[in-house]
């Protein structure tokens, strides 16, 4: 939902149409996602905020999920921006990075 949510904000600001997601349909076509591999782990990182001058503790999910994605067309058509446009809370400094496997 975070990735529908980034493509809706970037179409209402830089889109040419005034057709956002449809997120009540994507929630209800998220429930068919089948989860059938996770291999994920926590991965801690240290950054240095020249604004508070002071070293930052950030983590976050590090691994890899295998889904089915069967039933699920239209989020198949949203995950495929994935690649592109990183998806959460630190995208502004390169975290967020996703690759797809077919």
């Amino acid at each position: 939902m975070a990735m529908t949510r980034r493509l809706g904000l970037i179409n209402a600001f830089f889109g040419h149409s005034d057709d956002g997601p449809d997120f009540k349909a994507l929630k209800q076509e998220s429930s068919r996602l089948v989860l059938l591999d996770a291999n994920l782990r926590w991965h801690q990182l240290r950054r240095y905020s020249s604004r508070q001058k002071s070293s930052q503790a950030i983590g976050g999910l590090l691994g890899s999920i295998k889904l089915d994605m069967t039933g699920c067309p239209q989020l198949r058509h949203i995950l495929a921006w994935l690649p592109v446009l990183h998806v959460g809370k630190g995208t502004s400094m390169g975290l967020g990075r996703v690759e797809l496997g077919r």
